[in-house]
């Protein structure tokens, strides 16, 4: 079974948190962007390249990027484990619409 990888875990959260933060429309998805207030930005930076994992932290920031991947799988019940390309992947698939989150 094909995983994602981390990069895009990075670019897809990154994008989420770009697009969204603002705007989570019920207290799952506030208590999810609310847990995730480093790893988000910080997914984002990574996605970008305007910081890259060079310190003895990394294994920690990836940790931290993982368990808030893991986290929106928990809230929409789909299987992290597939490949997800990119967020529209991601949320065509999961029906954010269902969830309240505006898209």
């Amino acid at each position: 079974m094909a995983t994602t990888p981390f990069s895009k875990k990075c670019e897809i959260l990154g994008e989420l948190w770009d697009l969204y933060r603002d705007s989570p429309r019920n207290k799952t998805w506030e208590d999810f962007f609310y847990a995730s207030d480093v790893s988000l930005p910080v997914s984002y930076l990574l996605s970008k390249e305007l910081v890259s994992l060079n310190s003895k932290k990394s294994n920690e920031t990836k940790v931290c990027i993982n368990d808030s991947w893991e986290m929106i799988f928990e809230i929409t019940g789909l299987d992290s484990k597939q490949k997800y390309d990119d967020l529209s992947d991601v949320l065509g698939i999961s029906e954010f619409d269902s969830y309240d989150f505006s898209i």
